[in-house]
């Protein structure tokens, strides 16, 4: 899990060299603590998406049919919330 959620100082470069492919390179990411499991799935998927405003996205801790609750960073408030992002199906009742 990224320490403090905060961005690391060392160099992606160096994990870059190192790996041979996107998923070897994306579990060098998770271990050095530059991006979690959830979103080296969502880049190997395809989709982003890690801000939301002013908050750093950095997990799924539950969906359901309302929507799905994050876990994220407040940079400017150096803690971690949750923040529940409703479905886009309930817009339209």
């Amino acid at each position: 899990m990224v320490t403090g959620f905060a961005p690391r100082t060392s160099s992606w470069s160096n994990a870059a060299a190192q790996a041979d492919d996107a998923t070897e390179f994306a579990r060098t990411l998770v271990e050095s603590g530059h991006l979690t499991q959830w979103q080296v799935n969502r880049l190997l998927s395809g989709r982003g998406g890690f801000t939301l405003d002013k908050y750093k996205l950095v997990d799924k801790i539950a969906a359901g049919g309302m929507g799905v609750i994050l876990k994220a960073w407040h940079p400017e408030q150096k803690r971690t919330v949750a923040i529940k992002v409703l479905s886009g199906s309930l817009l339209n009742r």
